[in-house]
């Protein structure tokens, strides 16, 4: 059987218009920059449909868009963290839905807090589609493991916090108002690549749990595609999510971030480990996080951003291509 002329790969971009998780403003902006840059349009191609879940802008003119990004309140507070719980929800029920519906997800931000709701929302929308057993694996590319829970984080900003709510290492709190939902994959099924500047109670978690990690350090002289799948495929996973954090590649390919450390991962590689990755997994949703257009740079970060997703929805199609002939 082949695939019917009308069969298109559907792919739901999914904007994240919050910085208040992070440090340095502005990451808010990041999607509607990209979709002035005309991201969708860019991502079209035969085999598939590119849309935006929701719009930016209109986003950015709510309650806690633009407005609430004004005048942050102080990193911990519960003014500011509100905003982040506001956003993050939102990004999980979008998430949910797109997934359900049968859609390729990418989420865009947006400070990194957005992982919570991204890792939320896949997971519930995966368990409702293949069943409750499913075992969700998490390639995550970044400078920093962003493990902190409320106990251990040096700078009380949640953008440094996602994975210890996706991961259920803080049950007694709930900082991004997900609760247990907010638990989506196990310790074992994570994997790290491209860290280099982690805190002292990340580096703790990440060594009691035994979490596949790959610094830097690690990766010098090692090809880095032949790394990831390796490790991948000797993971106990049935469906795999990436997310990129544009701080890990190094500030070369990606300097409008606002946490940039040098030393990262070369563009070029990353490609050819995601172009790898995309041909051998069953990925279902990309995560493209910390794009700030406020920042000097910020052309060069839609550029890197652009052929990555251009490359991932290509290998995204071509595995609908196969599953839909073979059905």
């Amino acid at each position: 059987m082949t695939t019917p002329p009308d069969a298109l790969l559907q792919v739901a971009l999914i904007p994240y218009v919050c910085g208040a998780g992070a440090q340095t403003p502005g990451c808010e902006q990041g999607p509607l920059d990209f979709e002035l840059r005309g991201l969708a349009d860019s991502l079209q191609a035969p085999g598939r449909d590119v849309w935006w879940s929701a719009d930016p802008e209109t986003l950015l003119a709510g309650p806690y868009g633009s407005s609430a990004h004004r005048d942050l309140p102080p990193l911990g507070s519960d003014e500011r963290n509100e905003i982040v719980v506001w956003h993050v929800r939102g990004l999980a029920d979008r998430v949910e839905e797109d997934v359900r519906s049968g859609a390729f997800v990418v989420t865009l931000g947006g400070d990194h807090s957005m992982a919570a709701g991204s890792m939320t929302g896949l997971a519930r929308g995966l368990q409702k589609t293949m069943g409750a057993d499913v075992r969700l694996g998490l390639l995550w590319l970044d400078a920093h493991a962003d493990l902190n829970t409320l106990a251990t984080t040096p700078s009380k900003a949640l953008h440094g916090m996602p994975l210890s709510q996706v991961l259920g290492l803080d049950t007694a709190h709930d900082p991004f108002g997900l609760g247990h939902d907010g638990v989506a994959v196990a310790p074992s099924r994570l994997l790290y690549a491209g860290l280099r500047d982690l805190d002292p109670g990340e580096v703790d978690f990440i060594h009691a749990m035994n979490i596949h990690s790959f610094p830097m350090r690690d990766l010098a002289g090692k090809d880095l595609t032949a790394t990831l799948i390796a490790t991948m495929a000797a993971m106990d996973v049935d469906v795999w999510a990436i997310s990129l954090d544009l701080d890990g590649l190094d500030p070369a390919f990606a300097p409008a971030v606002g946490t940039p450390v040098s030393g990262g991962l070369n563009q070029d590689d990353v490609l050819d480990a995601l172009r790898a990755v995309m041909g051998r997994f069953d990925v279902r949703l990309f995560e493209l996080a910390e794009h700030n257009p406020t920042l000097k740079g910020a052309g060069v970060n839609y550029q890197s951003a652009l052929s990555t997703l251009q490359l991932v929805l290509d290998g995204a199609t071509q595995r609908f291509k196969i599953r839909s002939d073979a059905a």
